[in-house]
């Protein structure tokens, strides 16, 4: 009885000191059609706020949840990019990959062709 015991408990001891696995942080823009009220692009656009570096994984979606278009960035403290989505896009996900999402701002960004009509933030 005592080997069984002893091995149950070494078990134990190394599942509760074993590093925790973290799952992605998703954050998410509320869904806009962007040919409403006219021909409107949609780019979904993340910064770094934070202090330590962040890959971030950003898609647009169309209604039902389909990837319309993906990229990868790597984003330094005070960095960041936008993708322009191809036609259909309607909402924006960004998946951080590695690092915290913290210092993580993001949004979903609709022009006219001339100026910004709209952001939506992510959350």
């Amino acid at each position: 009885m005592r080997p069984a015991r002893f091995a149950l408990v070494a078990a134990c001891l190394v599942v509760s000191f074993a590093a925790p696995v973290r799952a992605a942080t998703v954050l998410a823009s509320a869904p806009a059609q962007a040919a409403s009220p006219s021909t409107q692009t949609m780019r979904c656009a993340a910064i770094n706020a934070g202090t330590k570096p962040v890959t971030v994984l950003v898609e647009s979606l169309d209604y039902g949840g389909n990837v319309i278009q993906a990229t990868t960035g790597n984003y330094a403290p005070a960095h960041g990019d936008e993708m322009t989505s191809a036609a259909g896009g309607v909402w924006c996900r960004f998946t951080v990959t590695k690092g915290s999402a913290k210092g993580l701002r993001a949004a979903a960004l609709y022009d006219d062709g001339n100026v910004d009509t709209l952001s939506v933030p992510a959350r």
